[in-house]
């Protein structure tokens, strides 16, 4: 009985520590603003968040393919265009996704992971793109 109320104890306290373990990411706090530009192709950018770790900002999410689709390779990259309010904006181009080719047995999900090496203050927007084959028409380009 007493390794019962240990156990409990220990999953009370560990649900109620959880909200500190995981601090909301700066986009959930409000600090930044993001956009995902969807294209007609796929695959999706399911959502982005943004967080701090050490000494740099962190942008990652998922990619995915729906459950009908057949294709299993991405081709492409990711493009981030983060727009500071009273600092000049920085492009990160050709952001890798990993991995290129899902295995069979697997879900149909890849990940882009991109970092700077500064933090990024309160009203910052950040818009991030799969962009299609045509790379010169991207807004992201000019």
């Amino acid at each position: 009985m007493q390794n019962y109320s240990v156990v409990s104890g220990l999953s009370l306290m560990f649900i109620l520590s959880g909200c500190s373990l995981f601090p909301p990411t700066l986009d959930e706090a409000g600090i930044v603003n993001v956009d995902i530009v969807q294209r007609e192709i796929l695959p999706d950018i399911s959502f982005v968040s943004v967080y701090r770790s050490s000494d740099k900002t962190v942008i990652r999410g998922p990619l995915k393919y729906p459950l009908w689709s057949w294709l299993r390779t991405f081709s492409g990259h990711i493009d981030i265009v983060i727009e500071p309010p009273n600092a000049e904006k920085i492009t990160l181009h050709d952001v890798a996704v990993r991995p290129k080719r899902l295995p069979k047995k697997r879900d149909r999900e890849a990940y882009f992971v991109a970092s700077i090496a500064t933090d990024v203050p309160r009203g910052t927007h950040i818009t991030v793109e799969y962009p299609d084959e045509d790379h010169e028409k991207s807004p992201f380009r000019h």
